[in-house]
């Protein structure tokens, strides 16, 4: 099976909870594609759960750790409704976008980046 970014949250969906090695697969391929899957209406539907999967791995194919931030703000933005009503989508998520690392920004230029998004809007 030949995984591309049109197919692979699909197979992902499938295979999240009874096909362990495709699942893994998918992942492998989320992670070194992150930046374009993130663009995808589908990327911004995913569950808490599956979203906490691709945010545990340690080697995401992002820009930077902005860009990650972004993608988590994105889906966040997406989902606001959802999240603020369901506590365990927030300790889900709220433990593993804890541990990621944002050790490349500093705290000032997160802030001048924060400031940045709000004020656009």
């Amino acid at each position: 099976m030949l995984l591309t970014n049109e197919n692979v949250l699909e197979y992902l969906g499938n295979a999240f909870n009874s096909n362990p090695r495709l699942k893994e697969k998918c992942l492998r391929f989320i992670e070194a594609n992150i930046t374009e899957l993130a663009k995808f209406s589908e990327f911004l539907d995913l569950p808490s759960e599956v979203m906490a999967e691709i945010l545990k791995r340690t080697t995401l194919a992002a820009k930077d750790e902005l860009e990650v931030f972004n993608i988590i703000m994105s889906w966040r933005d997406h989902h606001k409704e959802q999240v603020i009503s369901s506590t365990t989508q927030i300790c889900t998520l709220k433990k593993n976008v804890g541990s990621l690392f944002f050790f490349s920004i500093s705290i000032e230029r997160l802030i001048l980046h924060l400031i940045y998004i709000y004020t656009k809007q």
